[in-house]
């Protein structure tokens, strides 16, 4: 809310834990599952948070979501197992 950006959120989550973005080589189809519907309008969400790096859902969690700064909220897309690329 104050501005402070990507940087501000690696200094949170920890340089591990956050990315703003995707690997440069997402396929067209890691573009699509990163892609979620707000208000009846696509929005690609690089932005995650995660934990673990196991191709296993016990283990490994992304969180991929996007900051829409005229309503103050964070919405996610996806809370679950690492989305292919």
């Amino acid at each position: 809310m104050d501005g402070t950006g990507d940087q501000h959120a690696k200094n949170v989550f920890g340089l591990k834990a956050y990315a703003a973005s995707e690997a440069d080589t997402l396929s067209i189809d890691g573009k699509k599952r990163r892609t979620f519907h707000y208000l009846s309008q696509p929005k690609l969400m690089e932005k995650h948070i995660k934990h673990g790096v196991k191709d296993s859902a016990a283990e490994t969690l992304r969180i991929h979501f996007e900051w829409i700064a005229a309503e103050k909220k964070i919405i996610i897309g996806h809370c679950g197992k690492h989305l292919d690329f």
